[in-house]
């Protein structure tokens, strides 16, 4: 059970993360690109996939698929990285 209340307060914080990145999109929807985002779609459809991996897991009590998923997010946070370098300079 303890479990089950820890997912649902990471999910409900994916959720406002969501929100503030789509209010921020808004927002910079108006302003010129600075550059074609190439990773940015590529960053976002490997976040889902974690997403989706890691409910499955939960769901059907997958720990090896669970597993699998922890090393994905260094290429995730590799990424960002490599954007922000990207952006501030």
């Amino acid at each position: 059970m303890l479990a089950v209340a820890k997912i649902n307060l990471d999910l409900e914080r994916v959720g406002d993360e969501a929100v503030t990145i789509a209010r921020r999109a808004i927002d910079l929807g108006s302003e010129p690109q600075l550059k074609p985002y190439v990773d940015l779609p590529r960053m976002s459809t490997m976040s889902l996939e974690m997403l989706r991996d890691s409910i499955a897991a939960f769901v059907h009590r997958g720990p090896e698929k669970a597993r699998c998923v922890i090393p994905r997010d260094k290429d995730v946070d590799e990424l960002n990285r490599q954007l922000h370098r990207e952006l501030s300079s």
